[in-house]
């Protein structure tokens, strides 16, 4: 008997519900893809001006002290008076002084005759020994005796210039051209050596010095036009620097700057003067509503190949404007990066 068997139907539904399930993943693509925002470096980018405190200080500003002991005989000049190198400031009472280089003098002589007798005795002791009537010894005792009495006449010359030496220190005399601030000298003053007895202040051009961050000195080492400002006033002078000093001090974490004035008029600001230092950093800067934090880095977000790319910067603060070397026509994610993630599929508006 023969079997029949009913035909199989397809069910025209199973074409469409393929193509739903092919079509799932491009959707959901799509639907990972985040709108940003981007810019070019080069329209974003700024040049932060810095204003930091500083102040105007004298190149040497010193007390000059008595050298040696005496008794103040007179003082020349007081407080407000303009010296130049080697004004006689006071003198001390210089006879005692005086006696001492006096005696080392009268040794000096002493010596210097006891040294010519010797050498004439040792002449006369190498002609005897040649004619036989001295003997090498003795001719050897007479050589050791002028060798001995030139050491000793050395050491008295020595003392002898030691003594003129001290004798110019009872004259107190200003090492560089200044202004007298104060005068402690008094007549009849009895001075031991290290007692203050003037304090000068140098009237050669002053400098300024200023505490700044490491980043701060960083960019006033790049910048190019650095100006001086007088509270008050709205008229800047010109400045340049002279020099960062190449440690960072413990307690504050600040490197100390010195700085010139380029012109130094009258009406220029006097040593102990405030005011404050004003430039704009030469490298460009990243704006802080483009930084965002990943993890322990402050960075940015471009965009390759469709992808968002987190380019870290290690000395970036929140807050604060980056410096950064960026090509001019990098394009930068300005609006959309706080959910951002690294690689995450974007789509540039």
């Amino acid at each position: 008997m023969r079997r029949t068997f009913a035909p199989i139907r397809l069910v025209p539904l199973a074409l469409p519900m393929l193509s739903m399930a092919l079509a799932l993943p491009t959707t959901a693509t799509a639907q990972s893809s985040v709108a940003v925002k981007t810019a070019l470096f080069k329209d974003i980018a700024s040049y932060p001006e810095q204003n930091v405190p500083a102040q105007v200080v004298a190149a040497n500003q010193v007390l000059i002290a008595a050298q040696i002991s005496g008794v103040v005989q007179t003082w020349r000049v007081d407080a407000g008076a303009r010296v130049n190198r080697g004004t006689t400031l006071a003198q001390l009472d210089p006879r005692d002084m005086s006696l001492v280089l006096a005696q080392a003098q009268a040794a000096q002589k002493a010596a210097q005759a006891r040294l010519d007798l010797a050498k004439q005795q040792l002449a006369r002791a190498k002609e005897l020994v040649k004619q036989g009537f001295y003997s090498s010894e003795a001719l050897n005792q007479r050589e050791t005796e002028v060798a001995l009495l030139d050491a000793d006449l050395s050491a008295r010359t020595a003392a002898v210039a030691s003594a003129k030496h001290t004798l110019t220190k009872t004259n107190i005399t200003a090492p560089f051209n200044a202004v007298v601030v104060q005068r402690m000298a008094q007549v009849g003053n009895t001075v031991a050596p290290g007692t203050p007895l003037f304090e000068l202040v140098d009237t050669a051009p002053p400098e300024i010095t200023t505490d700044l961050s490491v980043a701060q000195a960083n960019s006033l080492k790049r910048a190019t036009n650095i100006r001086w400002v007088t509270p008050g006033q709205t008229a800047t002078q010109s400045v340049a620097l002279l020099r960062v000093i190449a440690t960072v001090d413990s307690r504050t974490r600040n490197q100390t700057a010195r700085l010139k004035f380029t012109r130094y008029g009258k009406t220029a600001p006097l040593p102990g003067a405030n005011g404050s230092l004003r430039w704009k950093d030469s490298q460009p800067h990243l704006s802080p509503s483009a930084l965002v934090r990943r993890g322990a880095h402050m960075g940015f977000f471009t965009i390759v190949d469709g992808r968002a790319v987190f380019n870290p910067l290690p000395n970036a603060q929140e807050s604060r404007p980056a410096p950064i070397d960026l090509a001019p026509e990098t394009a930068i994610i300005i609006q959309g990066q706080a959910q951002l993630q690294d690689g995450q599929a974007v789509t540039a508006l």
